[in-house]
C-alpha cells in the first residue's frame, strides 16, 4: 500500500495543505513547520488517533479557533487499484469515516491496513513499536508468534501431557495461564483442609488419650426426691387452702345464709287444701276441690323441687365451709421446714442433671472421636495423594510454559535479522515468567544503540510485522528526525520511505531525487560562493 496523497483541513497548524508522496519522499523544513503533523495526520485519518496510538485526541489536533477538521489520504495498492480514506469531524455530531466515497463498514479500515492502531504504528513510525509497554508490544506480536498449545503439550514427558488432558486451552497461552491458577487455587484448598483435618485428627487422638468417661452416680436418693414430690404437692394444697380461705370463706357464708333464707321463705309458699278454698274462704265441693287439690299439687311439686336443689347446694356448700374451717394449719416452722427440704433436694437433682449432661456430651465426643478418627486419617491420605497431583500438575504447567515461552522466543527470533525481541523471561528453576521488554540489535542493547542504529532497528522490526499479515500489502515508513539517520536510503525497504529532515526553510516535500538534485546544486552553489569569498581564519 502506497501512500499517495494527503489533504488536511484545520489539522494541528495547516488550515488548508495538500501533499503528494512518491515511492521516496523527503520532507523538509524548520521545526515546527509540520513536519510530524502531516505524519499524525495520515495516522488520525485511518484510526483517529493520535502519532502515539491515544485516542479522544481530537481536540488536541484540530487547528486552534476552529471547531471542525478533515483528513483525506489516497493510497494505491500493490495490485494497482486506487484507495481513499477520509476522516471528518465536523462542527456538531459524530466523527464520519469514509472508504472511496461511502461510510466505511465495520472492521474495513482494519481489513485494508492493521487491525491495531498499535501495529500500524510499528510499521508506520519507527520508533514506536520499542517504545511500547511490555504487554502492548506483546499484544502486537501475539497473533503473529501465537503457538498452538497442544502443540507443546505434545513436546511434554507422557506422565507431564495427563494432566493437560480435557482441559480446553483456545486461548493459547493466556489459557494456560487461567489453567494455573485454578489449579494453584485448588492446591491451597487442599492445603487448608488438610490443616483442619490434621487438626482434626491431633483433637481425636488426645480425646483418646485420656481415660473413657464414666457415667456419674445420682447423688438424689429416690426416696428424698419421692419425699420432695409430696411435699411439694402439700404445699401446693396448702397454698390454694391459704387462698380459699382469705378469699373464698367469707362469700360462701354469705351465700350459706343467702340459700337458708330463700329456704325458709319457699317452704313457707308451700299451700295445704281443706274444705274451704284457701283464696276466699269459701265452702268447696267435691269437684272444686279435687280440681283445688290438683293444682296446688303441681305448685307445691315445683316448690319442692326448687327445695331439693337448695337443701342439696347448702349441704355441699356446708361441706365446704367445714372441711375448710376444719383443716389443719401448719406453723410458720413446718411450712419452712418442708420449703426448705424441697429446694434441697431440687438442688441435688439439678446437679444430677448437670453431671448427666457433661457426661453425655464427654461420652459424644469420646465415641465422635473412636468412629471419625481412622476416617479422618485415610482422609488424610486421600488429600496427600491429591495435593502431590496437583502439585506435579503445577510442575507441568511450568514446564509447559518454559517451553512455550522459549518456543514463541525462536519463533520470534526467526522473524529477523539483527534484531532481538525479548517479552518474556522464565526461571527455569521455578517455571515462573514474568514479563521483559528487551530489544538488542546486532547484540546491542537498544538503549545503547546511536539515534541512526535506532531507526534502522525499528524499520527491521516493522518490516517483519508488515511481512506476517496474511497476503501482506508493503506499508509506508515514515522517519522522523531523519538527519541523524546515516545512509537512510540504504536502508533496505519493502515499501514506501517518507523521510522528514529539519531544514533552514519552510516545509518542502520533493521526491529523494528531486531533494538529491536540489542538495547537490545546493553544495555546488556554496563552493563557487566559497571559492569566489573564501572564510578569513577565524569567521
Amino acid at each position: 500500500m502506497q501512500l499517495k496523497q494527503a489533504i488536511l483541513d484545520n489539522f494541528r497548524l495547516f488550515e488548508h495543505f495538500e501533499v503528494t508522496f512518491a515511492q521516496q519522499t523527503v520532507i523538509r523544513g524548520k521545526n515546527g513547520k509540520g513536519k510530524s503533523s502531516i505524519k499524525e495526520a495520515v495516522v488520525w485519518c485511518l484510526y483517529g488517533t493520535n502519532v502515539l496510538g491515544k485516542t479522544k485526541a481530537d481536540l488536541t489536533l484540530i487547528r486552534d479557533k476552529d471547531e471542525s477538521m478533515r483528513v483525506l489520504t489516497a493510497w494505491e495498492t500493490k495490485t494497482g487499484e486506487s484507495v481513499t480514506v477520509e476522516r471528518i469531524k465536523p462542527t456538531q455530531g459524530a466523527t464520519t469515516v469514509l472508504v472511496n466515497g461511502s461510510k466505511a463498514k465495520p472492521g474495513q479500515i482494519e481489513g485494508l491496513f492493521f487491525a491495531t492502531v498499535n501495529e500500524f504504528l510499528s510499521v508506520f513510525s519507527p520508533g514506536f513499536f520499542s517504545g511500547l509497554e511490555p504487554k502492548d508490544a506483546k499484544g502486537v506480536l501475539a497473533q503473529y508468534v501465537t503457538l498452538k498449545t497442544q502443540d507443546i503439550v505434545k513436546k511434554l514427558a507422557p506422565e507431564e501431557q495427563k494432566h493437560f488432558e480435557n482441559v480446553q486451552l483456545g486461548m493459547g497461552y493466556d489459557s494456560i495461564e487461567v489453567y494455573r491458577k485454578k489449579v494453584a487455587d485448588d492446591l491451597r484448598e487442599i492445603e487448608n483442609e488438610q490443616l483442619r483435618v490434621q487438626g482434626q485428627i491431633q483433637n481425636y487422638e488426645e480425646t483418646l488419650a485420656t481415660e473413657p468417661p464414666v457415667k456419674p452416680e445420682p447423688k438424689a436418693k429416690p426416696e428424698f426426691v419421692e419425699k420432695a414430690n409430696a411435699l411439694r404437692e402439700h404445699l401446693h394444697e396448702l397454698e390454694l387452702q391459704s387462698r380459699d380461705r382469705e378469699r373464698n370463706l367469707p362469700a360462701w357464708k354469705r351465700e350459706q345464709a343467702q340459700k337458708r333464707n330463700t329456704y325458709k321463705a319457699m317452704r313457707a309458699n308451700l299451700i295445704h287444701v281443706g274444705d274451704t278454698c284457701p283464696t276466699c274462704g269459701q265452702a268447696l265441693s267435691a269437684a272444686a276441690k279435687e280440681t283445688t287439690e290438683t293444682l296446688v299439687l303441681k305448685r307445691n311439686q315445683r316448690i319442692q323441687e326448687q327445695l331439693t336443689i337448695l337443701e342439696q347446694e347448702g349441704i355441699e356448700l356446708t361441706q365446704k365451709i367445714d372441711a375448710l374451717e376444719q383443716a389443719e394449719i401448719p406453723t410458720p416452722e413446718d411450712l419452712k421446714k418442708w420449703q426448705d427440704f424441697v429446694v434441697q433436694v431440687d438442688e441435688v437433682v439439678q446437679q444430677d442433671r448437670i453431671a448427666l449432661s457433661v457426661y453425655e456430651t464427654q461420652k459424644q465426643v469420646y465415641d465422635q472421636a473412636k468412629t471419625s478418627l481412622q476416617e479422618r486419617k485415610q482422609q488424610l491420605v486421600q488429600l496427600e495423594h491429591e495435593a502431590d497431583e496437583q502439585n506435579l500438575c503445577l510442575q507441568a504447567i511450568k514446564r509447559f510454559r518454559g517451553l512455550y515461552v522459549s518456543t514463541q522466543q525462536k519463533t520470534l527470533d526467526a522473524l529477523f535479522d539483527k534484531v532481538r525481541i525479548i517479552l518474556t523471561k522464565v526461571d527455569m528453576k521455578t517455571g515462573e515468567i514474568r514479563d521483559v521488554f528487551a530489544i538488542t540489535w546486532n547484540g546491542k542493547p537498544y538503549q545503547n544503540l546511536s539515534h541512526s542504529e535506532k531507526i534502522r532497528c525499528d524499520i527491521e522490526i516493522g518490516r517483519a510485522i508488515a511481512k506476517l499479515r496474511n497476503d501482506p500489502e508493503p506499508m509506508p515508513v515514515f522517519v522522523d528526525d531523519a538527519e541523524g539517520v546515516d545512509d537512510l536510503f540504504s536502508e533496505a525497504f519493502d515499501g514506501q520511505v517518507i523521510a522528514a529532515y529539519r531544514y533552514f526553510s519552510d516545509l518542502m516535500v520533493q521526491s529523494h531525487e528531486d531533494a538529491v538534485a536540489d542538495l547537490d546544486d545546493e553544495v555546488r552553489q556554496m563552493q563557487a560562493l566559497l571559492q569566489t569569498n573564501p572564510l578569513k581564519k577565524g569567521a
